[in-house]
């Protein structure tokens, strides 16, 4: 009975290994197309950096806001100047990331507003720079020790069936600290269309966590690299913003004058 039964382990054991192979295998095919459309392997590595200019409008704690701004992305870097209306006033954000060093200033109605971010949510700007990375895709199987993936069940988004592969995101060295976030390609084209994780809920107080997910749309061929110009993004199911690009530039690398932490 004893032999039986290990058996029986040894079996569901070797089964779920299998089934963990199988999930990467697909995952993996899944990443590697995605590149592919993307635009290849080769210019997605050559330029991991990028600037851009924007323009929207979000919705927290009642107040429909109307922003523009620009954003700079590199590898382990990212920098965010933004400017928005409230209610006749300006508010302006900065917001700057270099690893693990960050940086926001922010005033309204040219007064500065003190810093009041709490760990939370400087971990929450921290993980901005990781979120790009996965963006790239080919970090995704160019450091198992970062990111694992594992193919999810097929969904659809916006009306369209979209293939699932889940990233877990190593935070720390022993990887006890992670992190999942869900990408949706489309099945016609292979494109990335959605992305979500669990992430801090914009103007909550509290701090409480909420599902964010993100819709990436209008595509745009810049440099042989496909580039969604339009995202969407809802948190806990309610839209919080929507933000259009309208200039995008590819970039080999950043210059360290953009991103100063010390200005």
């Amino acid at each position: 009975m004893r032999k039986a039964l290990f058996g029986l382990m040894v079996t569901a054991v070797a089964l779920a290994a299998t089934g963990r192979a199988t999930a990467q295998a697909d995952a993996k095919a899944v990443i590697e197309k995605a590149i592919t459309a993307h635009g290849g392997k080769e210019l997605l590595d050559k330029y991991p950096a990028s600037k851009s200019k924007f323009k929207g409008e979000m919705s927290v704690m009642g107040l429909d806001i109307t922003f523009e701004g620009s954003a700079l992305t590199g590898p382990g870097q990212f920098k965010l100047d933004m400017v928005a209306d409230i209610a006749g006033q300006k508010l302006t954000i900065v917001q700057l990331v270099d690893g693990q060093k960050v940086k926001t200033k922010q005033s309204l109605g040219g007064m500065e507003i003190p810093n009041m971010a709490d760990d939370a949510q400087l971990d929450e700007l921290r993980f901005s720079v990781i979120g790009q990375e996965i963006a790239q895709l080919t970090p995704l199987l160019a450091k198992p020790a970062k990111f694992s993936i594992k193919a999810g069940p097929d969904e659809e988004a916006e009306g369209k069936k979209v293939t699932v592969v889940v990233v877990t995101v190593k935070l720390d060295e022993k990887g006890e600290k992670t992190k999942d976030v869900k990408l949706c390609f489309d099945k016609d084209t292979s494109l990335l269309v959605k992305t979500s994780r669990k992430g801090l809920t914009p103007g909550d107080p509290e701090g409480k966590e909420a599902l964010q997910e993100s819709y990436l749309s209008e595509y745009k061929k810049i440099d042989g690299l496909q580039v969604s110009m339009k995202t969407v993004n809802f948190v806990d199911g309610k839209k919080f913003m929507t933000m259009t690009s309208s200039e995008h530039v590819n970039l080999e690398k950043l210059d360290k004058k953009d991103i100063n932490l010390d200005d």
